[in-house]
């Protein structure tokens, strides 16, 4: 945990209720040696912040999930940062770029999953450290709340646009279009038939005879 103290900033690395918390009994858990080597690779000094601090909080998790979550998060916020040249991860208004990723107008390097996951993800971060913040005391939740992400403000426009409605919609547009596909297929069939069935009872059909002068 030395070597994570030296590679977040100087608050985190005494963040209180954690395993840097200069009164822990025992009661806060260290990192697990992956998940610091983990966060020792994350280059933007903002996005490691945020996501130590998570871990931190988060400590008495299973080693893997919480990798996973970490792992999870790292690479999308990485590529938002990087798409829209921001420094800072505490630059992202969610209200409105995590709106765009949502609709499929912005974070155009993401992945399909990466797409629901990083707006899912947003919001077991800021709830964490809502979580989190309610715990501290007044003087240190002064101290800490600058690494805390910016909530969803405005949730009703994410309605439409929110992961699992996003993917539910689009499930749907592709049995409605796989179903479409059948439905052409039965009707030109079925026209088909029909006009072969017109043909052959044409065909059957005898000639009235000619009737002399």
């Amino acid at each position: 945990m030395s070597v994570l103290a030296r590679l977040v900033s100087p608050e985190i690395a005494a963040a209180p209720l954690t395993f840097f918390d200069e009164s822990n009994d025992g009661r806060w858990e260290p990192l697990k040696p992956r998940v610091v080597a983990y966060l020792g690779l994350i280059q933007n000094q903002s996005l490691r912040d945020v996501l130590a601090l998570y871990a931190l909080i988060k400590a008495s998790l299973v080693e893997y999930p919480l990798y996973n979550q970490l792992a999870g998060w790292a690479s999308p916020l990485r590529k938002l940062l990087e798409e829209h040249q921001l420094a800072s991860v505490y630059e992202i208004d969610p209200d409105d770029l995590l709106l765009r990723v949502a609709e499929g107008t912005a974070g155009l390097t993401l992945t399909a999953q990466q797409r629901p996951f990083i707006v899912l993800g947003w919001n077991t971060l800021t709830n964490a450290f809502l979580e989190y913040g309610e715990r501290l005391n007044e003087s240190e939740r002064a101290v800490m709340s600058k690494f805390f992400l910016r909530p969803l403000r405005k949730r009703f426009r994410m309605h439409r646009s929110r992961p699992s409605i996003v993917i539910r919609d689009r499930r749907e547009e592709r049995v409605k279009a796989k179903t479409d596909v059948v439905h052409r297929r039965f009707t030109n069939s079925a026209s088909w038939q029909r006009s072969a069935a017109t043909r052959r009872a044409a065909c059957m059909t005898p000639c009235a005879p000619l009737l002399g002068p």
